[in-house]
């Protein structure tokens, strides 16, 4: 099988086989020199989706240097940061993407937030974000994210003037403002016998609009993109 440029185009070259499995599969971005593992959500919502991010344990720390955040970190069958080097290499194109977003509390309520345009600028505009067209039952709390550039605790980028975003929520994202974050789903991962008592709203991995602003730290949440044609692509 050749080396395609995201999980969509595996799943229209496999079209047809009984069963296509999600898991690792190795893609090769058009402007990138070599390959990178990936996982490819295959049944969700129709599939064809590329995995960027993924927590469910705390297994991994998101406290993190600009490094780690440029190139990935962690287990791609497991929690990990896909890169924002890839994120702009699939995204900084002609191609539109989407974007997926899945959450779950500690109470094993779910919700999911889609966006039909997902891009991320090139490191020389600190990846920014720019993301729009809201659908779901999570709430559009990515919004106040989109036009912000990516910061971490030592590359601070946010807008906040003498404050650093990434240092006091503990986790590299697309901050603007520090207390006008509608999200943060790479923050500090908490059970429920600590955050309680050890987080405040904007401390631990949140979505602020699907949680009324109540104090919380999520359980799960997963990020994944595709090109907004693909179901188009495929029903053809």
């Amino acid at each position: 099988m050749p080396l395609l440029t995201d999980c969509s185009k595996i799943f229209r070259y496999l079209e047809g086989v009984n069963g296509i499995p999600s898991g690792p599969w190795r893609i090769k971005p058009d402007n990138m020199k070599a390959s990178v593992e990936v996982y490819c959500e295959m049944t969700a919502d129709h599939g064809g989706w590329t995995v960027i991010q993924n927590r469910f344990d705390g297994s991994i720390n998101f406290y993190r240097r600009i490094w780690d955040y440029r190139y990935g970190f962690g287990d791609i069958a497991g929690e990990h940061w896909l890169g924002l080097q890839v994120l702009h290499e699939l995204t900084g194109g002609d191609t539109n993407y989407e974007l997926r977003v899945e959450l779950e509390d500690w109470g094993g309520n779910t919700a999911w937030a889609k966006y039909s345009e997902f891009k991320i600028a090139g490191e020389r505009d600190d990846y920014k974000l720019t993301v729009c067209g809201y659908q779901g039952n999570a709430s559009d709390s990515f919004v106040y994210n989109s036009d912000c550039k990516f910061s971490t605790r030592q590359h601070d980028k946010d807008s906040s003037h003498g404050s650093n975003c990434a240092e006091e929520q503990g986790g590299g994202w697309w901050y603007c403002h520090c207390n006008r974050s509608g999200s943060n789903l790479n923050g500090p991962y908490f059970r429920p016998e600590h955050y309680r008592h050890e987080t405040r709203t904007g401390l631990g991995v949140y979505w602020k609009g699907w949680k009324k602003h109540s104090r919380h730290s999520l359980k799960a949440t997963r990020m994944m993109i595709r090109p907004s044609d693909f179901l188009d692509q495929i029903t053809k």
